[in-house]
């Protein structure tokens, strides 16, 4: 129970080695530099670290992933790269666990034993050798630091798809609003008599292949680009990627397709992480020649008001009123700009499912709280059971809370009213339905503990729908990106541009139902999990 309880993270910055400041629950304090060793250029970070309601079961475990940034002379921020060997725990050694992984940006931090409950790690040491990182004076450098809580995926099978297939019911298939994973018609058939009149249809992914999948559409026309290609068939196994046929190597063998283990962020990317992404990242318009202050901050568009949006600019620093509300109206660039500063990755359609159900299969418009609004039937219009307003106690400073105590009940919308606070229309504190005696169902917490997948904003997901995000690669972001702005995308794809998200909304926002094409959304993201963990 306790992994469905509230422990939000956000982000913690240091600055010069001065006292900790910190966000809510997670905090990291007492940082300080000792042990340096000029003529290695070898330095130790030491600070205490914190966050409430921990966890490691016989299933997952919650873990903070700790990064950190030096500002240049020009002003631009440079990612710190730790070494793998020499870090400690001089507090309790014996219940949590550092680990760095291979690309050494960034550590891991979580509990090495079963328990749960708060957790308070003393004196953590990381060994950062600033030569590497081209720091000529570790006395005057500028450092921040940022953590982010995370929830570990473990290896293992899932269901792809659910119970739902247009085939079988009286909905129409249209392009704006279908359901991608069902898009496959030769999946797993089970028992309809549990479904009511649905047929359901899911895959099971393991280390196995699938059988073809090939599209569900009548319509044999293809919607975009690389379409044909789905409309053909495609195979799918946890350790080879996808294949277009079953002859090996499959031609996308880097796609993640959830099989494997990975971290991903517990909640939705806040308004608050979003801020401090952009104060430690240098634009140069000049270079890029743009007339746009910075392509990083979200600007409203005769079609796209930023509404609830409450980060400005004063000067050359962006502030943010409301830190704990989760970021909205996010493009393509901004995902993959901010993926690369935090040396994470965009999730897929795939992994999105299995951080949802875990090993469970699929129930009927199932959600990621394990639960269905609608009843066992279908509705065609309007649904009562569903609510598009939120009530909220309290001013909105990262203690309001819902009157309504069921995310059950609320959509991963971006045109959720919401009542008292600050009023309006649009995203709202993430993992805000947890409290105290929060349940799975009450929290919307999905079968690992993360919060927020089908409540709150909708999120942006890797699609297998077109040849580029088919190429999508399992690797991490590169820690800043070019002066421009603009991310550098060739270590994710075979080509420096991409052209298809998944957007996870839809009507009901069930696991397995996401619109194609949409942009402007919410989102959060993942990490592979490192061989030694």
């Amino acid at each position: 129970m306790k992994k469905y309880i509230k422990s939000i993270l956000l982000v913690f910055l240091f600055i010069s080695c001065g006292e900790a400041i910190f966000a809510n629950n997670i905090r990291i304090k007492k940082l300080s530099l000792t042990d340096t060793l000029k003529t290695t250029k070898d330095v130790k970070i030491k600070f205490d670290l914190s966050w409430e309601n921990s966890w490691r079961d016989d299933i997952n475990w919650d873990a903070a992933w700790v990064t950190a940034k030096v500002k240049r002379a020009n002003g631009s921020w440079k990612h710190i790269k730790f070494q793998s060997t020499g870090n400690s725990i001089e507090g309790n050694p014996q219940t949590a666990k550092i680990v760095v992984p291979s690309d050494k940006m960034g550590a891991f931090i979580y509990r090495s034993v079963k328990g749960s409950g708060n957790i308070d790690l003393s004196g953590i040491n990381l060994v950062w050798n600033y030569g590497i990182d081209s720091v000529a004076n570790i006395d005057s450098a500028e450092i921040r630091f940022f953590v982010t809580e995370m929830v570990y995926v473990p290896q293992g099978n899932f269901a792809f798809g659910d119970s739902y297939t247009h085939t079988k019911d009286n909905l129409s298939q249209i392009a704006s609003d279908r359901l991608v994973p069902s898009l496959f018609q030769n999946f797993i058939i089970t028992d309809t008599a549990k479904f009511g009149r649905n047929t359901p249809m899911f895959s099971i992914i393991s280390d196995k292949t699938t059988p073809k999948l090939t599209t569900a559409l009548a319509n044999s026309s293809a919607m975009y680009s690389g379409d044909q290609v789905i409309k053909d068939g495609i195979y799918i196994n946890g350790t080879k990627g996808v294949g277009i046929n079953n002859s090996e190597p499959f031609k996308y063998p880097n796609f993640p397709v959830g099989y494997k283990a990975f971290y991903t962020m517990k909640y939705e990317v806040s308004q608050g992480q979003y801020t401090d992404f952009l104060n430690t990242t240098k634009v140069n318009n000049l270079a890029a020649g743009l007339t746009v202050p910075n392509i990083l901050f979200p600007t409203s568009t005769p079609s796209q008001s930023l509404a609830r949006f409450s980060i400005e600019k004063q000067g050359e620093t962006y502030i943010v009123s409301r830190p704990d509300r989760a970021m909205d109206y996010v493009n393509s660039n901004q995902v993959f700009a901010f993926a690369n500063w935090s040396s994470l990755r965009p999730m897929t359609e795939l992994e999105f499912e299995k951080a949802a159900r875990g090993p469970m299969a699929p129930t009927f418009y199932d959600r990621a709280n394990g639960q269905n609004p609608l009843g066992n039937m279908i509705t065609i219009g309007p649904n009562s059971l569903v609510i598009n307003s939120i009530k909220l106690n309290g001013a909105e400073n990262g203690t309001e809370s819902s009157t309504t105590s069921d995310s059950t009940k609320f959509l991963a919308w971006d045109v959720n009213t919401i009542e008292g606070g600050d009023g309006g229309t649009g995203p709202y504190r993430v993992g805000i339905f947890a409290t105290s005696t929060s349940s799975r169902k009450s929290s919307g917490a999905s079968y690992y503990g993360i919060m927020g997948l089908n409540d709150n904003v909708s999120e942006l997901v890797i699609s297998l729908s077109t040849e580029s995000s088919r190429s999508f690669k399992d690797a991490n972001g590169v820690g800043e990106n070019a002066s421009s702005g603009y991310p550098t995308l060739s270590h994710w794809f075979s080509g420096n541009s991409f052209d298809s998200w998944s957007s996870t909304i839809n009507k009901n926002s069930t696991v397995s139902g996401r619109s194609t094409g949409s942009q402007y959304s919410g989102f959060r993201l993942v990490r592979s999990a490192p061989s030694d963990n």
